[in-house]
């Protein structure tokens, strides 16, 4: 049995403000409140929270 969770966010401002929010990890750190990110933003990149 598969579950799907859709959670949709608006934020209003513009795609590269937005896109750099995701990919930065003190703002990504800031934003979850996690202790650690580590991003990798490539084609097959890596997104780790602790």
């Amino acid at each position: 049995m598969s579950r799907k969770i859709k959670k949709e966010i608006r934020i209003n401002e513009n795609g590269g403000k937005v896109f750099n929010a995701l990919i930065t990890p003190n703002l990504i750190k800031e934003w979850w409140g996690a202790s650690q990110a580590i991003v990798v933003p490539d084609e097959d990149g890596v997104f780790a929270l602790s």
